[in-house]
């Protein structure tokens, strides 16, 4: 069985709950002091939850194994004709991610 992330953007409150669950260093800190010293950092926090691959993605590997060879032997024709190395196909990006590539 296969799964992919689903990434959800979280807020500053949260990731302070979250790092002073799993940092030991932390345990004594005040949650709304961990949150102030986030939001001047200016990072981006995330959240992970799986997602599973739905069957006709996974029936498809077959199909996607030969497309990502046909892709790799013409990179050189591709290079010819555009002058760039490489693909800029988003769809075909995605597909190899839900497939675990």
């Amino acid at each position: 069985m296969s799964f992919y992330w689903k990434l959800k953007k979280v807020d500053y409150y949260w990731a302070a709950i979250e790092l002073k669950d799993r940092l030991p260093e932390l345990k004594n800190a005040d949650t709304e002091m961990i949150a102030d010293n986030l939001r001047g950092s200016k990072l981006n926090f995330y959240s992970r939850s799986e997602k599973k691959t739905p069957f006709w993605i996974r029936v498809t590997l077959p199909f996607a194994v030969i497309c990502l060879l046909l892709l790799f032997l013409f990179m050189p024709i591709n290079y010819f004709i555009t002058g760039e190395w490489g693909y800029e196909l988003e769809f075909f990006a995605n597909w190899m991610r839900k497939l675990g590539f």
